[in-house]
């Protein structure tokens, strides 16, 4: 297993969704290949919330991985592969 070195870096923003319902879902991209300046990793994670009641249900979360690749042609526009 590989271990993650994270550094809070003042211009990384950090949110938290809470309150989230059944019916709602958090989808963000984990890793993107441009290296045109955007980020192109996100790490996540979860945390014991000393604000929640102690006989509140447990959390339950699901992960799901896709991958997309595509190139780009003389103009600039994107083909699915």
């Amino acid at each position: 297993m590989t271990e993650a070195k994270l550094t809070n870096y003042f211009l990384c923003r950090w949110y938290y969704a809470k309150g989230m319902e059944t019916d709602e879902v958090y989808v963000f991209v984990c890793y993107d290949s441009r290296e045109d300046g955007r980020a192109r990793f996100t790490p996540h994670t979860s945390f014991d919330d000393p604000t929640c009641p102690p006989d509140a249900p447990e959390r339950e979360s699901i992960e799901i991985r896709a991958y997309a690749f595509w190139q780009n042609d003389a103009n600039g526009h994107k083909h699915v592969e």
